[in-house]
């Protein structure tokens, strides 16, 4: 192999595909980038629990075709030694990449020069194939991720984590962590897109919301799933992610119904709520929430060794011909502030019944529930 390549372009795709790379493995070749070039095209692979490839379509000058594993982790660190604009000519040479600009030369031991020795790809030849903007399924991702959890094999075997559903023109995404619920439901422009339920380990969204860069406009994301893998393409980068085998949580059989139904102002909440987090630290987090139904207020409180803050806010029943029964409930601060940091409209619906019962936060398109917590006397 014998190149010469934009010292930027390859920077920034290796520090894309490292994400996926594991910083330690038994196997050194699984802690590789796997660099492939051809007359036009160079394609740089990571791979861990997921796989990326991200390809190369400019910017370079390919003198001889190959293929090289090397140690990622030092490889990205001798790129950043680069400067913008650099041209740098990469050479295989006795088992060794030889990394050289102007100024400079060094070298990586080539730990393969074979490409079966690497992670395959998955088998996606059996797939079926649907596209959609990938603006959506990022907001989707970006408004559910904080309730998807720690992930592990028991907790998804529970069927909590992230659940991606499409059927016909709609699209919904879920996370649940086992304390809480966070649902995001879009209507798109396609029409008749066939049913299917994607379960997608939480290893993945983060890589799938980078996928498009800072503007995307009316980009589409293409998603091709088989029973076992998924593989989500987008301009010149491919996420292969095999998926959690278990079945979904149920969250349409978790029925609420709208009794004590009030709204509140989604700025005013949550500067109510911030203006209590200095007091958070170590295991005191819990927020005491009073709604009082003949004022229609809702007074948030917390007390801790460090302190204690008080503050109000406004509500307005939106059952007028029923009164809002007064509540005194506790909350996690740290869940009730993701719930509603990830509230997009001016007001939400606040569905409060009882000290004991799940909470509901709606803002139309989208909706949280968290469980309470016990208050000490």
């Amino acid at each position: 192999m014998k190149l010469k390549v934009d010292a930027q372009i390859l920077t920034k795709a290796l520090e894309a595909v490292i994400r996926v790379i594991p910083n330690k493995s038994a196997l050194p070749i699984l802690e590789c980038v796997l660099l492939r070039a051809e007359p036009d095209i160079i394609t740089v692979i990571g791979s861990g629990d997921n796989r990326m490839e991200i390809t190369l379509n400019d910017g370079f000058q390919v003198e001889e075709p190959g293929v090289v594993a090397v140690t990622a982790k030092t490889f990205l660190a001798m790129m950043k030694k680069t400067n913008s604009g650099d041209t740098i000519t990469l050479e295989e040479k006795d088992d060794k990449l030889f990394v050289k600009k102007k100024g400079m030369r060094c070298s990586l031991q080539i730990l393969s020069k074979d490409e079966s020795e690497y992670p395959n790809p998955a088998e996606m030849s059996d797939c079926k194939r649907i596209t959609i903007p990938f603006d959506e399924l990022k907001k989707n991702i970006q408004n559910t991720l904080f309730a998807v959890g720690i992930e592990s094999e028991l907790l998804s075997g529970k069927g909590l984590g992230y659940t991606l559903k499409i059927n016909g023109n709609r699209m919904r995404g879920y996370a649940v962590d086992g304390y809480r619920v966070a649902a995001r439901e879009t209507e798109l422009d396609e029409k008749n897109l066939d049913e299917v339920e994607l379960r997608i380990p939480k290893s993945a969204l983060s890589e799938i919301v980078k996928m498009g860069g800072k503007e995307t406009g009316e980009k589409k994301i293409e998603i091709s799933y088989n029973t076992k893998f998924v593989l989500f393409q987008m301009d010149k980068t491919k996420l292969f992610v095999r998926m959690l085998s278990d079945k979904a949580f149920d969250i349409d059989a978790l029925v609420i119904d709208p009794d004590n139904h009030f709204e509140v102002k989604t700025s005013e909440l949550y500067d109510a709520v911030d203006s209590l987090m200095p007091f958070v630290g170590g295991t005191y987090k819990t927020l005491t929430a009073r709604l009082d139904g003949n004022d229609e207020t809702l007074t948030l409180s917390i007390s801790t060794p460090i302190g204690e803050g008080e503050t109000t806010v406004d509500v307005k029943n939106l059952n007028p011909n029923v009164p809002l029964r007064s509540i005194t409930i506790g909350f996690n601060i740290n869940y009730f502030m993701d719930a509603v940091s990830a509230v997009e409209g001016e007001t939400f619906d606040f569905i409060l019944n009882s000290n004991v019962a799940p909470v509901k936060f709606t803002d139309g398109n989208a909706y949280y529930i968290t469980l309470p917590v016990r208050l000490h006397a």
